[in-house]
């Protein structure tokens, strides 16, 4: 017998893994109320800093607690070469080369049903949190989905991850770059005619309409107004059409084997919105 839906808040975002809390500020400046999840003890009272006023008029709670199967503590590895790759994985935290260090610090953890069950079922849920986005869906029923949600697709879960929200009931998908947000292959570095031709549609806008009829392989709809390591716009302000399963699995492998021949790692995300919406 299929669970019944829980009654979803209009008015809510979750943000897991908050990070330097610039989601959790867009998410605040469309009106919304926000649940902000986040394990570094750092990043939580700098974000009870910088959104003093927020919180104070009920529209932000800050958690500082780590995304696991089970309730408990773990350790949670700092990375102290970037704090974006910190992670319950040590070597997640210490990607990219012995010379990048990390320490563990021990933190609270929580199943994320258990964080939806005593906030709510959002309208959006975020989840970014260094190869740990599998575990928050595998505590997750259909009845806690939220309408719309987006995971990080990399770590090599990413088939295990759209199959996991498939079974959540998700039907329709968007694969969206996590530097451009937007679904079109990238220009890679070695391309210095496609580059070429990407700066002058940039500095050229008379130019432009007959650049983009040529070159519709590239980034030129990247929205300038977010920030390096932003989750970018959600929900139907996404980039692109909503894809079928299949049609994200053949879009996965093109991209991912461009990204293989030019040595680079696979930054996407998965966004979805739940088959009764």
């Amino acid at each position: 017998m299929t669970e019944p839906h829980r009654h979803r808040d209009q008015t809510l975002i979750i943000d897991v893994g908050m990070n330097d809390g610039n989601d959790t500020a867009y998410y605040l400046s469309c009106g919304f109320n926000v649940v902000a999840v986040e394990a570094n003890p750092t990043l939580t009272a700098a974000a009870e800093d910088r959104f003093r006023r927020e919180i104070a008029e009920g529209r932000l709670t800050v958690l500082n607690v780590g995304i696991a199967q089970d309730e408990g503590d773990s350790d949670f590895w700092i990375s102290e070469s970037n704090h974006q790759w910190s992670s319950f994985s040590k070597p997640i935290a210490t990607r990219r080369g012995a010379t990048v260090l990390a320490h563990p610090i021990r933190v609270r953890c929580l199943p994320l049903s258990a964080v939806l069950k005593r906030y709510g079922v959002p309208y959006y849920l975020k989840m970014d949190i260094e190869g740990y986005d599998l575990i928050g869906l595998e505590s997750l029923s259909e009845g806690f989905a939220p309408r719309y949600m987006s995971v990080e697709f990399a770590h090599g879960m990413e088939i295990r991850l759209l199959e996991r929200l498939l079974t959540l009931g998700y039907a329709r998908f968007k694969l969206l770059n996590q530097v451009t947000f937007t679904d079109k292959m990238p220009i890679f570095d070695r391309e210095v005619g496609l580059r070429s031709i990407r700066k002058l549609y940039r500095h050229a806008p008379l130019l432009q309409p007959l650049l983009r009829g040529i070159i519709r392989r590239s980034d030129f709809d990247t929205p300038r107004n977010f920030p390096e390591g932003a989750s970018g716009p959600f929900g139907e302000k996404t980039y692109g059409r909503w894809m079928t399963a299949d049609g994200i699995k053949s879009r996965y492998a093109a991209l991912r084997r461009a990204y293989d021949r030019a040595g680079l790692v696979f930054w996407w995300d998965l966004h979805a919105v739940h088959s009764h919406d």
